[in-house]
């Protein structure tokens, strides 16, 4: 089935009642004003929503992407691009006794704890890299005109090698018997394979942005892309700056047209690790997009890999070459857990200044000799205020179970959005600008009863059908424990709902409604209330 990626407004009746033909493309639209949760029930069946991000999958006409446009001019219309896996089919070149990873991880960081998700055409779950792997999920759709399941788990990418497991090899491999390859760089990184292509055709943009989200839902540390595409596409560069913003960084191949060629996307955006290929003499590599900004250089001719059927390859292209900045970004946050990806990157470049690649050299621990005095001021039903002692103006982390929730410099610091009566415990910590921390500080609390209101819908709007009904429409309360709205006519309670939109039956001519709308939260506690005027006249 032909896909589309619609982030939409609610131009319900172009979409609703489009049929899909044979002049439909497929595009990406991105509107940031609509809730686009409430549009499913109108929309083609084949429609699918991404509401974090406001974004549809559906299908349309040219002549209907212009009507949308025109309604919504604050609308992006783009094609769903096709994307391609960043390998180069060459021959290897290398000798084998020098096909060892140009950098040396101190074996005492394997990469522990650290969670990286592989968004490429799957994992074969073999000996050397079943360890590793947490997850697998797919993100493929089946094509009904294949006699190949695309939907399944299988890497079939690289000519059949598994361009998934090769990739993830160079990263996360244990030690491996066949000659020609020692181990991954990071043997005890945690493995997310999120697939979004089969291998067998390209993969769609649309799939690699849900990839992406789901690694922010679930709080991945690092994403290797081995893939690219030419153009700049508004829904893969959004969900990625969402992913930077919460801390979670994207390593991504520059690609494989040539050295006077410009670097891929995603590779290109500002937000993203980009990874060029070198050869064994340290030369750049012919094939390797060199044009803007290229982070890191790294092994990209004739590296040594392990395949799906679990022997030893000699694969070629920048695909191979970004997995080893995950690899050694991976053994830095284990080294220094507090520390942001900005400056994990910082310390990486720093170690490149001597030759094209990093060389990674990691200092040993140095605990600090303080810690932070800690003292709880005032306690609510969703907030928690502290002071501290932080002469040296250093970075504190506050966390919660071992993730860190929060980070300051100042002397007084607040912590929101709190679960209400609950018993919680937060742990304190400093953390210099090189990235060592002191001892833990815990302390625990008990949040107050929940007497909070939730935030009041907004945006009530009132739109007075032929048939004399009302349709009302708004925008959902964001509190977190939202749970239902209660609704008002003149005064009078008519409805609750979970729902953003209801039809009023058939309301009298020339008589004065005023509809109102209410959140409630869990705890009982009801909002102010939204309002509208309505008049039918005729």
């Amino acid at each position: 089935m032909k896909r589309l990626l619609l982030a939409a407004s609610c131009c319900l009746g172009l979409i609703a009642t489009s049929s899909i033909s044979a002049s439909a493309e497929e595009v990406i639209i991105s509107t940031p004003h609509q809730d686009v949760v409430d549009m499913k029930k109108q929309l083609p069946k084949n429609a699918e929503i991404l509401p974090d991000l406001q974004l549809i999958l559906t299908d349309l006409t040219v002549a209907e992407q212009r009507t949308f446009h025109q309604a919504f001019p604050d609308s992006t219309i783009e094609k769903n691009t096709a994307v391609t896996l960043l390998n180069e089919p060459t021959k290897p070149t290398w000798n084998l006794s020098l096909l060892r990873i140009p950098v040396t991880p101190a074996s005492l960081y394997t990469g522990k704890n650290v969670k990286v998700a592989v968004i490429d055409t799957g994992v074969a779950a073999i000996p050397s890299l079943q360890h590793a792997i947490k997850q697998q999920l797919v993100f493929a759709p089946d094509d009904p005109n294949t006699t190949v399941n695309e939907a399944d788990s299988i890497d079939r990418g690289h000519n059949g090698l598994g361009h998934g497991t090769l990739v993830t090899s160079i990263i996360a491999a244990k030690p491996h018997l066949l000659n020609g390859f020692s181990q991954g760089i990071a043997p005890d990184v945690q493995i997310y394979a999120l697939k979004y292509a089969d291998g067998t055709k390209r993969g769609s943009a649309f799939d690699i942005v849900r990839a992406i989200q789901w690694s922010i839902d679930h709080q991945i540390d690092f994403i290797n892309l081995s893939s690219g595409l030419p153009n700049d596409l508004t829904a893969l560069h959004q969900v990625i700056q969402k992913a930077n913003k919460a801390d979670i960084l994207m390593i991504a191949s520059t690609g494989n047209d040539g050295y006077y060629e410009k670097v891929r996307y995603p590779a290109s955006y500002k937000e993203v690790v980009s990874v060029g290929a070198i050869n064994r003499y340290q030369d750049i590599s012919s094939f390797s997009n060199h044009q803007g900004r290229v982070d890191f250089l790294a092994p990209g001719e004739d590296v040594p890999a392990i395949n799906r059927s679990g022997t030893v390859s000699y694969v070629t292209g920048t695909s191979f070459a970004a997995p080893h900045i995950t690899g050694l970004l991976a053994l830095l946050k284990e080294r220094y857990p507090y520390s942001s990806n900005t400056q994990l990157v910082q310390k990486l470049k720093q170690m490149q200044k001597e030759k094209p690649y990093p060389i990674l050299a990691i200092k040993a621990p140095v605990p600090l000799d303080r810690k932070p005095v800690i003292s709880t001021r005032k306690v609510t039903d969703h907030e928690a205020s502290f002071s501290l002692t932080n002469r040296k103006k250093e970075d504190v982390i506050v966390l919660q179970n071992e993730r860190v929730i929060q980070r300051s410099k100042a002397n007084k610091l607040t912590l929101k959005n709190l679960p209400a009566n609950k018993k919680l415990t937060f742990s304190f910590r400093f953390v210099n600008a090189d990235g060592d921390f002191s001892e833990t500080v815990t302390t625990t609390i008990r949040t107050k009863k929940d007497t909070t209101k939730p935030q009041a819908p907004k945006q009530l709007t009132a739109d007075l059908l032929p048939t004399g009904q009302v349709k009302l429409t708004w925008k959902q309360s964001r509190s977190k424990d939202f749970l239902k709205n209660i609704l008002y006519m003149n005064g009078k309670r008519i409805k609750e709902t979970r729902e953003s939109q209801v039809i009023i039956p058939k309301i009298k001519k020339k008589k004065v409604y005023v509809f109102e709308v209410k959140a409630v939260d869990q705890a009982g506690n009801v909002s102010k209330s939204t309002t509208v005027r309505v008049i039918r006249y005729r």
